[in-house]
Parts: C-alpha cells; structure tokens; sequence
C-alpha cells in the first residue's frame, strides 16, 4: 500500500517523459496486483492516488485508469464497503 502511494506521489510531480513511463508501468502493475488478490485498502490507495494525480496534472489518468481496472475497482471497493458496514449493523 505504501509503495502505490509513493509510486503515485512520483507520478504526480515526475517531469521526464521517460521516468514518467517507468513510474506508471510501476503503479500499474501493484495496482493490478492488488486488484488480483482483493487487497482492498491498496486499491482504494491506488484510486486514491489517481485522483491526486489527476488533481495535479489534469488528464494524466486517462490511460491508467483502464490499465488498472478503475472503474471495475471503485464498484468492487464501495461494494466490501457497505457489506462491512451491514455487518456492522447486524453484530
């Protein structure tokens, strides 16, 4: 988890074109990893960080978000949230 938040905070400030390909390539793949094995407060970082990013360098996530799943992430994120919290409600 630490290392996407990092990897996100390089993303948003790295100047050189080169390294900027390198960091994404990196972000991408933890974030898919974790997507893989349901780990979901790193993909909730993930998202997190690209929301930071895009804050930061406007349309910059356009091509990471499909990469890591995005869209699929946020539903699946939102989704352990509630049943944690209907759990919550029944214990």
């Amino acid at each position: 988890m630490e290392a996407i938040r990092r990897l996100g905070n390089q993303l948003a400030i790295e100047g050189e074109p080169e390294l900027q390909t390198l960091v994404s390539a990196a972000f991408v793949r933890l974030s898919q990893e974790a997507a893989s094995k349901r780990c979901y407060p790193a993909m909730q970082q993930a998202l997190s960080s690209l929301d930071s990013v895009e804050a930061q360098r406007p349309g910059s996530t356009q091509s990471l978000r499909p990469r890591i799943g995005a869209e699929r992430t946020t539903a699946r994120v939102h989704s352990k949230k509630r049943c944690a919290a209907a759990r919550l409600r029944t214990a």
